[in-house]
């Protein structure tokens, strides 16, 4: 059997179930990655880091003899051209636009006698793992109470030896020439070097609850976000290594919240998942009529907010280094969206599209997740709004953080 393997946001060769099925009963094996539209548009901080990750991944394949071709239009393209496979095999998605394109290639499939099959893998909780109806999803508490009580993640699928030669010479239709990304690497190795680092290398983890609204040491937080993004470490991974760090070395309050941001992650996949197109409406998920800043006024505070130009200080120096790096954290991103959405009240669509443009963890479900429930028309039951200088006051007291970015 002729296979192709359309990656996505499945960068790895570990604990890849998608990979293990596609391995299964083939003669051949091809596996492609294809620029969509959002990619396309990135700035230059996600557009580099992707194209590293892409890279390493390009480099760990030839070590098991095989190569990833790369497609600078959809997947539906390429098939046209490349007709000759006898089944398609992807990571489902979990968002009504990565669903829209597996129901395209699957009518494809369809009309031209191949078989086509998802693979659930991308949450650390598999959806059959779910104890109740995804259309009784609400809120993030009762979520993860319901999963706590359950049985944990599964293990790792095994990583394979080797894999099917390809049937198609290499192909590589979009260069993947980039700079490295300062501070934060790329790829699978990478990521695997990260979490050991911040576990049994620095022992970060065991203060991560205190540090983790830090915005200037890179130790504060884990930044294993842009690895779980584009699927270069598993979540289960990252569960498993936690839980032997746990029991080698000492569970407490932060390697718990460590777990727990995991289980947001969780969360906002299986919120898009129940909410389909209205996750990218402006009403959002909650259908809340909202009256937002209109065209005119909006585009001036536009120019500002994206450019870090506001008069708000800690929110300038957040978006300048969205803007400068591609890299915010949590705490910045909360307030940036509170400021955008719920004190001049703009259309937090347009927010989310600019985090989608230059975020290099950008990730469907959490950043859409996220606005939504920042901008009052999500899962936020209490809908909260920022108090901007307090923020500042309690998380850049010394100025430190406004200072580095407002030079």
């Amino acid at each position: 059997m002729k296979t192709l393997y359309w990656l996505r946001n499945d960068l790895r060769i570990h604990d890849n179930r998608s990979l293990l099925l596609a391995c299964s009963d083939s003669t051949h094996l091809d596996l492609i990655f294809c620029q969509n539209k959002s990619l396309k548009q990135a700035g230059p901080a996600r557009r580099n880091y992707t194209y590293q990750t892409l890279l390493a991944l390009q480099e760990s394949l030839g070590n098991l003899g095989q190569h990833l071709h790369l497609h600078s239009e959809s997947i539906l393209h390429f098939l046209n051209q490349n007709s000759q496979f006898d089944r398609i095999i992807c990571t489902a998605s979990y968002n009504s636009i990565g669903r829209a394109e597996e129901a395209e290639i699957e009518g494809w499939c369809r009309q031209n006698g191949k078989a086509f099959e998802t693979v659930d893998q991308l949450p650390l909780y598999l959806k059959r793992q779910l104890p109740f109806e995804i259309g009784k999803l609400k809120s993030f508490t009762p979520f993860r109470k319901k999963i706590e009580a359950g049985p944990g993640p599964e293990e790792c699928v095994p990583t394979p030896e080797q894999l099917p030669p390809p049937q198609l010479p290499e192909q590589m239709n979009f260069d993947l020439q980039s700079e490295p990304v300062e501070n934060h690497e790329a790829g699978e190795l990478a990521g695997f070097q990260r979490l050991d680092h911040y576990l049994w290398g620095s022992q970060a983890a065991l203060t991560y609850k205190q540090t983790r609204n830090g915005m200037i040491e890179f130790d504060d937080s884990t930044k294993l976000s842009p690895f779980l993004a584009l699927g270069s470490l598993s979540p289960r991974l990252v569960y498993h290594r936690l839980k032997k760090f746990e029991a080698e070395v000492t569970e407490n309050e932060s390697t718990y919240w460590i777990y727990f941001e995991l289980l947001w992650r969780d969360f906002f996949k299986f919120y898009a998942l129940k909410h389909g197109p209205a996750l990218f409406s402006l009403r959002g998920p909650k259908d809340r009529e909202l009256d937002w800043t209109q065209d005119l006024e909006r585009n001036r505070h536009w120019h500002k907010w994206s450019k870090g130009k506001t008069g708000q200080d800690f929110v300038d120096a957040n978006m300048r280094e969205l803007y400068q790096t591609g890299w915010m954290s949590n705490r910045g991103r909360q307030n940036v969206a509170s400021y955008w959405a719920k004190h001049i009240y703009c259309d937090w669509r347009l927010g989310a599209r600019w985090f989608e443009k230059q975020l290099i963890d950008y990730d469907t479900e959490s950043n859409w997740g996220n606005w939504a429930y920042n901008s009052g028309v999500g899962p936020d039951p209490r809908d909260r709004k920022f108090d901007l200088d307090r923020q500042a006051e309690m998380y850049d007291a010394d100025r430190s953080y406004r200072d580095l970015f407002l030079k």
